[in-house]
């Protein structure tokens, strides 16, 4: 019987070179390793052999539950699996470590058949990290805040899991964002303006802290993405926000760039739903901008009727409400952008 058709497919793939070259313990050594690798992925733990399983499935509090672990069938299938892990590393893996094996297909066969099925069980299980409940609790009502807040709320991402959540949170924007329609004297839309204020606030202190931590080829890779999205959108809250997470990077974007996001913040000065974005990115984008970004802004509030003001050169502005402060240092490891890597 041919073994490909019996297996996940990430396993094949993993095993499929040794096993077709005929090395079967080379085989087994893979399957093993990729089982591993999938409990430490779920886990978020970084250990090895023993150690690592047990953690992984404790009774008390493990790291992957297979099932609700209420009823004594469901603790048997977390305990079972447990074991089965224990006697893999204990039989299969440690006893090749120590000695040379030579093994048939026969045994790669049902050791690795085996492995499999303990893949599907565990493939089924939660995690103890979750991008969608982590982007959940960043936009919580009761997010305090702080950048003290902020760094506890990023810790709980695994290491390896830092890129696809910040790119999750960065593409996930658009949906946290409540549309305002009318004045300040509607208390509903009142109150949907403060929603997205705090949002907006929640949203900027975790990307920061994400932004220290990841690699410089991630942080890469985020700039190109958003200089993509800076190429092509409209005037929209969405774009204002996103322009609002690069304010510190602003001196690394493309000149054509910056004078397209220049332009757009212009001609939409009196837009009543981008205003209030487009403050805060005066305010706290001023020290970045150049002398002829300055100029045009200085212009706009000069001859603005409103109850924005200019003093002393430097943007200030006074509202019918106390501004929310961005609290974190503003401060992302300073990166190139290339225009020539990105695609148009």
């Amino acid at each position: 019987m041919n073994i490909k058709s019996l297996l996940e497919t990430e396993l094949w793939d993993v095993i499929e070179k040794n096993y077709h070259n005929e090395n079967y313990t080379g085989a087994i050594d893979d399957a093993v390793f990729h089982i591993r690798d999938i409990i430490r992925e779920k886990s978020t733990l970084e250990n090895d052999g023993k150690d690592l399983i047990n953690q992984a499935f404790s009774e008390k509090n493990p790291k992957i539950k297979l099932n609700k672990l209420r009823t004594k069938h469901e603790k048997n299938i977390q305990t079972g699996v447990r074991d089965s892990l224990l006697g893999i590393w204990g039989l299969i893996r440690n006893t090749r470590n120590h000695e040379k094996h030579d093994d048939t297909i026969e045994d790669a066969f049902s050791i690795i058949l085996h492995i499999n099925y303990l893949l599907k069980i565990i493939g089924k299980a939660k995690s103890s990290f979750s991008i969608d409940v982590f982007i959940t609790s960043v936009y919580d009502k009761h997010f305090e805040q702080t950048e003290e807040y902020a760094k506890l709320l990023v810790n709980e991402i695994p290491s390896k899991q830092l890129e696809d959540t910040i790119f999750h949170l960065y593409g996930n924007i658009k949906n946290k964002i409540n549309i305002i329609d009318s004045g300040y004297y509607d208390e509903v839309e009142a109150y949907l303006l403060d929603e997205n204020y705090r949002n907006f606030q929640s949203l900027k202190l975790v990307f920061v802290e994400i932004m220290n931590r990841v690699d410089e080829n991630s942080r890469k890779e985020i700039y190109i993405k958003m200089s993509l999205d800076f190429k092509t959108l409209d005037a929209c809250i969405e774009l204002f926000w996103k322009v609002y997470l690069i304010l510190e990077q602003w001196e690394e974007l493309g000149k054509r760039i910056k004078l397209r996001l220049t332009n757009i913040i212009v001609e939409n000065f009196d837009d009543y739903e981008l205003k209030e974005y487009q403050n805060k990115i005066f305010i706290e984008g001023w020290d970045y901008f150049d002398d002829a970004t300055q100029a045009k802004i200085k212009d706009l509030y000069i001859h603005d009727t409103s109850d924005y003001y200019l003093e002393e050169s430097k943007l200030k502005y006074k509202v019918n409400r106390v501004p929310i402060k961005i609290q974190a240092p503003l401060k992302i490891p300073e990166i190139d952008i290339n225009e020539d890597e990105i695609p148009f």
